[in-house]
């Protein structure tokens, strides 16, 4: 009889429990594992393993520590970004929205007999029409300053615009159809009062122009005093008087 064989037997072997095979393989794998490990690091301290040629030989030991720390750091990293947008991805759940229970029909009552514990319909009043404010007056526009500085600014000014060159010490003034109006005496000494009041705001010369810019009266170029033009009329240029 062949040993290991049971007597009746037709196996060619002695059966053996695989399961149990494989515990003694896994205890052989975890001993041969820690072999390796137990050589790895030995050869680490001894600074036997492959480094970069720029590692200071007297740090080898902590070369593949520290590699191994800043791959298990990146992985970390990677992991918690990843979580972090697929948070932000996720959409918001709604909570369901709470329906409310119809209450029960109330019972027909006739006009006018109300329930002292339920509230009294009460009609709803339409607000009246609010009727519509005219617009607010626009404001005056401010006063001209030159203007304000010559007197002229009411209602019966002879002057329309003022505007200065102080490059060329002039002060140009735009005369109104009143002033055009006026007898020639009473031109000369409305120009003459405006030239004055000029020449104490710092300006030297005068012009005074109509609505269309042509010349009514200026200081002379030459000398001193004032030269008056007559009112141009249609189709006619500006005379000196």
């Amino acid at each position: 009889m062949t040993e290991g064989r049971g007597e009746g037997s037709d196996l060619p072997a002695e059966y053996v429990d695989p399961w149990r095979l494989l515990g003694r393989d896994l205890r052989a794998v975890v001993a041969s594992v820690r072999l390796r490990l137990w050589e790895l690091g030995r050869r680490n301290r001894s600074g036997e393993l492959w480094r970069p040629p720029f590692w200071p030989a007297r740090l080898a030991p902590l070369f593949w520590p520290a590699l191994l720390a800043l791959l298990l750091l990146a992985l970390a990293a990677e992991v918690a970004i990843r979580g972090a947008l697929t948070a932000e991805e996720a959409p918001a759940v709604e909570a369901p929205a709470v329906m409310e229970a119809p209450g029960p029909p109330s019972e027909a009552r006739p006009p006018g007999d109300i329930d002292e514990g339920s509230p009294a319909e009460l009609a709803v009043e339409l607000p009246a029409a609010t009727p519509s404010l005219p617009p607010p007056a626009a404001e005056p526009p401010p006063p001209d300053p030159l203007l304000s500085a010559l007197g002229e600014t009411g209602a019966s000014s002879l002057l329309q615009a003022a505007s200065a060159e102080p490059a060329r010490s002039l002060l140009v003034l735009t005369a109104s159809a009143g002033y055009t109006a006026l007898p020639l005496a009473e031109r000369q000494e409305r120009a003459e009062g405006w030239w004055r009041q000029g020449q104490e705001l710092g300006y030297e010369r005068l012009e005074v122009e109509d609505g269309r810019g042509r010349l009514l009266a200026r200081s002379a170029l030459v000398g001193g005093g004032l030269v008056l033009f007559a009112p141009p009329t249609a189709g006619a240029g500006a005379d000196p008087a």
